[in-house]
């Protein structure tokens, strides 16, 4: 029964509402998160002296920029391309104050709906993984009693 209520703790806490929709969103929601946890464990190690809340933001600011990293200088290049019709883009030269970090709504829209339709729908397993870790259904709890979306 696809609208049977189901308990809240199978679900994991990610401060997003959208955290638990695919699992491999929530794969990277997770990473981020341990990767958080072990800048915090390895900065309260160097730094005894440091509050809980300062290894927090220090370990927080850190993954951040991390993250940052590897959005605009590994991934978004991968996926943008070069554009030779885009003329040339002035490189950073430091932060502005003045200048809005702010992004419209409209692109928020376009880019989260573009970033979509790069996300899998299901999880695929291949047979010889199969045999070592077995099969998880993580979709629906009963799918053989489950009316497909079509039967509306």
């Amino acid at each position: 029964v696809y609208h049977k209520v189901k308990t809240a703790k199978r679900l994991f806490s990610t401060g997003s509402r959208t955290g638990n929709e695919n699992p491999f969103l929530l794969s990277v929601g997770i990473t981020w998160f341990r990767h958080h946890n072990w800048l915090a464990r390895q900065l309260g190690g160097q730094h005894s002296d440091w509050s809980e809340e300062k290894v927090f933001n220090e370990a927080r600011l850190r993954n951040i920029a991390t993250l940052q990293k590897v959005v605009f200088y590994d991934w978004l290049p991968l996926v943008l391309g070069s554009c030779t019709k885009c003329g040339e883009i002035t490189s950073y030269t430091g932060y502005k104050a003045s200048v809005s970090s702010a992004i419209s709504n409209v692109f928020q829209s376009a880019a989260m709906n573009y970033i979509d339709t790069m996300v899998p729908s299901a999880v695929f397993v291949p047979s010889n993984l199969k045999r070592v870790f077995g099969t998880c259904n993580i979709s629906r709890e009963d799918d053989d009693n489950t009316e497909s979306d079509d039967d509306s």
